[in-house]
């Protein structure tokens, strides 16, 4: 089946419990064409800190700052599509934590979800 768009739902992430100051946490967007190659050399199954590898990469604006321990922080709902002006064969977000702790561990503190839209 082939897609034109994706839309994707506010993004839910929690503070962990020893917040230390104010860091920010931003989305980026990577593709791919063939599930190998990623934007910058970034692969979304990694489990490693590839943080040298987002380089120029432009962020999805907000970045949200995160200021408080066990708070939830959103990012806003967006289409693929309109961000790029193409739908990619493969996508994934990576999420940037600078905000100098880390997240809440617990699965449902993290939320993401996002709806396929294809042609009839």
């Amino acid at each position: 089946m082939q897609y034109y768009d994706d839309i994707v739902a506010p993004i839910l992430i929690k503070s962990g419990n020893s917040v230390n100051g104010s860091g920010i946490a931003s989305l980026f967007l990577v593709c791919s064409e063939d599930g190998t190659s990623w934007t910058n050399g970034i692969n979304p199954n990694s489990t490693s800190d590839q943080s040298s590898l987002i380089g120029s990469l432009a962020s999805l604006t907000p970045v949200v700052r995160v200021a408080a321990n066990a708070t939830l922080y959103y990012f806003p709902e967006f289409s693929v599509y309109s961000l790029l002006g193409f739908m990619p064969t493969y996508w994934s977000i990576l999420v940037y934590n600078q905000s100098g702790s880390a997240f809440d561990l617990t699965a449902a503190n993290f939320y993401a979800k996002h709806s396929l839209v294809s042609y009839a």
